[in-house]
């Protein structure tokens, strides 16, 4: 297995990765074993790997099996969801903003590959990468994702801070430093 940026010529098989892992393919009873609630067009994701090389994923045999956005509020302003979390950071945590933190997330990893690391994988390169030019890390995860609540919390460390609600769904928002 191999982590890396994604490139351009992943786009079609980061695709069809967060397709098969959307709630909308995910059986009920398997939801709390994790799911994505939202897909990344192929638009975003060419965004996110040229202006910020944010996408990293794991592949296997030349396939992607896993992977994790983790970009700067600025790329995801054209989300009203995201920047409403951007907009209250503030009240979050103290010392906590735009300026000093990034989103991490989606997080994506093929249900056949899951228990292996590649979550910790993912975070800590990722997270370790951003460390020079952000203080902060900000995710949240659906109320009903257990495994990824469990995942960020005692796997990479996040500290939950609080609940919210968006339309009809309840998240829990997650913070963590990246100097630790």
């Amino acid at each position: 297995m191999t982590l890396r940026h994604a490139r351009l010529n992943d786009i079609p098989a980061l695709l069809s990765l967060q397709q098969s892992c959307h709630i909308s393919e995910v059986a009920r009873e398997l939801m709390p074993q994790g799911f994505l609630n939202t897909i990344l067009d192929a638009q975003a994701l060419q965004r996110a790997i040229e202006d910020e090389q944010a996408i990293y994923l794991v592949e296997s045999l030349g396939k992607p099996i896993a992977m994790a956005v983790c970009a700067s509020w600025e790329f995801w302003s054209g989300s009203a969801s995201v920047s409403a979390r951007a907009d209250a950071l503030e009240q979050l945590h103290q010392g906590i903003n735009r300026s000093n933190s990034y989103f991490w997330g989606p997080v994506c990893i093929d249900p056949m590959h899951r228990g292996q690391g590649l979550f910790e994988e993912l975070f800590f390169t990722s997270r370790h990468a951003q460390a020079s030019r952000y203080q902060y890390v900000y995710s949240y995860v659906h109320i009903n994702n257990e495994r990824s609540l469990a995942a960020h919390i005692h796997k990479a460390g996040f500290l939950y801070v609080r609940d919210f609600e968006q339309g009809l769904d309840s998240y829990c928002e997650l913070i963590r430093a990246t100097d630790d």
